[in-house]
């Protein structure tokens, strides 16, 4: 009786410990997670020229797009992989390889969904990009990012959206 007592406390106490493992598990992967959300601030590339950085306001404004339709990141980013605008903590990498591919693959490709939004595929993850229209010969693009993917309503939204800043970047100088 007193082994059978025994043998039952070790097996709820090593019970006991995996659940207690297992919680920690879970919580730091949920601190990570949360860390990682936090981390994403939006970052503006500046003139390189002349160290000069553009205004706070598109900063605030591409953050407050991102967040408003739950995108990972959002990069605008010209038609040859130079990047304008981005809350990507890769947006070098976003910039150059989407353009590219979107370029060279997306733009005479049947599979693109409606107004040229297009969904490509890395081995870094999966990216909308979408044309913006107004700029002439150097028309951007907005690579839009998420974990959750993005719908095609969305993708035209987020367009418009950024198709104004780009609107008053331009028109501002």
């Amino acid at each position: 009786m007193v082994l059978y007592s025994y043998l039952s406390d070790l097996i709820t106490l090593k019970v006991l410990n995996i659940a207690i493992i297992i919680l920690g598990i879970i919580l730091f992967l949920g601190f990570i997670r949360i860390n990682s959300r936090e981390s994403r601030k939006v970052r503006v590339i500046g003139d390189k020229e002349t160290g000069a950085s553009r205004s706070n306001q598109w900063e605030k404004r591409l953050d407050e797009i991102s967040e408003a339709y739950g995108l990972e990141s959002l990069t605008i980013t010209t038609r040859d992989g130079f990047v304008v605008l981005s809350s990507s903590p890769t947006a070098e990498f976003d910039a150059a390889n989407f353009s590219s591919l979107y370029v060279s693959m997306a733009e005479n490709d049947e599979t693109a969904t409606g107004k040229g939004i297009t969904a490509l595929a890395t081995d870094n993850g999966v990216a909308w990009v979408a044309p913006l229209d107004g700029l002439g010969e150097a028309d951007a693009l907005c690579v839009m990012r998420s974990e959750t993917g993005v719908k095609k309503k969305t993708a035209l939204k987020v367009k418009d959206e950024t198709e104004k800043i780009m609107e008053h970047l331009f028109t501002a100088s």
